[in-house]
């Protein structure tokens, strides 16, 4: 199902097409049809949008992810696992108390941590 919600190509393909629509100098003659375009051109570009938050948000994780695998302060491993989960719930995603153990392994990747 993501690669239906977050289909970035195929989201941009969409918007253009229907940006086109847009500037068709016809476009108004149908004050329904023009806005149901409209509505479907922010669904579009909403689409786009979440597509390139997630990109950003998933390579600052893993940045995150390798500077705690990294750090052998404990303190200063800490202090990069509450970056990590502010940057999470800035990001919209719950965290629960046990995901951070599951990032000392040097085995695990950000499709370890749990949704």
């Amino acid at each position: 199902m993501c690669g239906v919600i977050f289909d970035a190509p195929q989201h941009r393909a969409r918007l253009k097409a229907l940006e086109a629509r847009i500037a068709a100098p016809d476009f108004w003659n149908n004050q329904e049809e023009a806005q149901n375009v409209l509505r479907q051109r922010k669904v579009a570009d909403d689409q786009i949008n979440a597509d390139e938050k997630l990109g950003k948000l998933n390579g600052d994780i893993e940045t995150y992810i390798e500077l705690v695998q990294a750090e052998t302060n404990a303190e200063q491993r800490e202090d990069v696992l509450k970056e990590l989960s502010r940057e999470l719930i800035r990001g919209g995603f719950p965290t629960s108390a046990n995901w951070k153990r599951k990032l000392y392994s040097p085995a695990k990747t950000i499709t370890s941590m749990p949704s």
